[in-house]
């Protein structure tokens, strides 16, 4: 099964492809995929796989983390963590690399399992909302003690002009507490 959005039109070149090669019967392209149908891909599914060029963090890889699936994907997913942990197998984007990696790999299953159980512990500590939040407030108490602990403040009677008339709005709408830094213009 082949998930893909058409958007950069390589849909029909992909179709023509399968049709040259007789491969019919073994590919299905399928668009977006919600719900329970989703979930019963990825459970039928012995492995996904993620050839990407660039990706932020893939929630197509947490999915099938989560459904203990073993993972082939590019190191521009950006989930270095999953190589690390077991839990994905390495390819590139060149079709010749991807059929290499699941030549050697898709014959063990129990390496499979181990990658799919990785997967899936992977996924339950470190990408659960407690989890996320306790990294995001990490993160704004972080920003607050950087702001708290500004080297250089702003002198509590600015200079003339619309320095002085910006930095007296920052004061207005952020309170007392306020910490300005200034850097020096160029001219």
């Amino acid at each position: 099964v082949l998930f893909r959005s058409d958007d950069g039109g390589h849909l029909q070149e992909l179709r023509g492809i399968v049709d040259t090669r007789g491969l019919q019967d073994c590919v299905e392209f399928r668009g977006p995929v919600f719900g329970s149908d989703k979930d019963a891909l990825y459970r039928e599914a012995d492995a996904f796989i993620l050839a990407s060029h660039s990706e932020g963090l893939p929630m197509t890889v947490l999915e099938a983390w989560s459904h203990a699936k073993p993972v082939f994907m590019t190191d521009e997913c950006n989930l270095p963590e999953g190589f690390a942990n077991g839990a994905a197998f390495r390819v590139e984007t060149d079709p010749a690399d991807i059929a290499r990696a699941l030549k050697d790999v898709l014959a063990d299953e129990a390496r499979l399992i181990a990658a799919g159980q990785a997967g899936r512990t992977l996924v339950e500590r470190s990408f659960n909302w407690p989890s996320i939040a306790d990294k995001w407030l990490a993160v704004y108490a972080a920003l607050v003690d950087a702001r708290s602990n500004a080297a250089t403040l702003m002198p509590r009677e600015p200079a003339s002009g619309s320095d002085a008339e910006a930095v007296d709005a920052v004061r207005r709408t952020s309170g007392p507490s306020a910490q300005i830094v200034m850097r020096d213009r160029l001219h």
